[in-house]
């Protein structure tokens, strides 16, 4: 197996001061040390987004914005603290920039590594802020991107989504490296929706042709991808054949794994990564940390 975590990269985290960030960094520590990788933590503060100063106010709030940055800066160090007092033997950086939060951490996936983002979750104002930043750098990023919802990991397996037509290729490789750095299994999930609600061009489920043993021709094609994967290294690898939709399989999975690996289906028109609905739910109602990986660009 030549497919491995590259020491040379990183693991970035997005911080943007919520309990559910503050998770995603406990996370994504543990993961640096796993990885033997520095851990970066990035906080981007959109101090004065365009079209929130009105008239008059605008004194008020150049007054206000370095009061925030102490603030945020202080956050930094608050955490830099926390987790250089903790066991992880950790090579720990902090960044701050200010600006919105998606363009920088989407520029930062092309980078060698992994960003690491906390699932949806309530601003320091209230509003929604995280959750439209991971939407926005997982569907045009060009590495792996890592969501971590604020809830603990249940398991000690990998779980990779294999599709029939190659876009989890690169997941499936992310998946192998993945279970080589932490000790743990591999399992390949290939799901068969025996009845489709509607039309879809989800390869992770495969609708059945009649007259065709779908189930038996699933099953028989994932034990030769499993006798494959055995091959790379030391690996405990396992395939299950499920039969439920990709997106409600994965998501169960998601609750009972250590981690669910999914990949993209590469870059539509607009440069964007083309999720599909499976990916799209899995990181919008997963129970657990998942990672989705865009194919290797040529």
């Amino acid at each position: 197996m030549t497919d491995h975590i590259d020491t040379n990269g990183r693991v970035l985290v997005g911080y943007d001061g919520t309990s559910a960030a503050h998770h995603a960094v406990l996370w994504a520590a543990e993961e640096a040390v796993h990885r033997q990788q520095p851990l970066v933590v990035l906080m981007a503060h959109d101090i004065l987004p365009t079209g929130t100063v009105r008239s008059g106010a605008a004194a008020a709030a150049s007054v206000a914005v370095p009061t925030i940055q102490e603030a945020d800066r202080a956050r930094l160090d608050a955490l830099e603290v926390e987790l250089g007092g903790s066991c992880l033997d950790l090579d720990m950086s902090t960044e701050y920039v200010v600006g919105p939060a998606a363009p920088h951490l989407l520029a930062r996936t092309a980078e060698p590594g992994l960003v690491v983002l906390g699932g949806r979750s309530r601003g320091l104002l209230g509003t929604s802020i995280l959750g439209g930043v991971a939407d926005a750098v997982v569907t045009g990023a060009r590495g792996p991107v890592a969501i971590v919802p604020e809830c603990d990991a249940a398991g000690d397996t990998v779980v990779v989504g294999i599709d029939d037509d190659g876009a989890s290729a690169a997941a499936l490789r992310y998946a192998y490296a993945e279970a080589q750095a932490t000790g743990t299994s591999l399992e390949l999930l290939h799901c068969v929706d025996l009845h489709p609600e509607v039309p879809t061009t989800n390869a992770l489920a495969v609708a059945p042709p009649a007259g065709q043993d779908v189930v038996g021709v699933a099953r028989e094609d994932l034990h030769g991808v499993v006798a494959t994967v055995r091959r790379w290294g030391d690996v405990e690898v396992t395939g299950r054949v499920e039969l439920a939709p990709s997106h409600r399989a994965l998501v169960a999975a998601s609750g009972v794994a250590r981690l669910v690996v999914v990949g993209t289906r590469g870059r539509g028109n607009l440069a964007g990564l083309v999720l599909g609905s499976t990916s799209r739910q899995l990181v919008r109602s997963a129970r657990g940390p998942v990672v989705v990986v865009p194919p290797v660009e040529e």
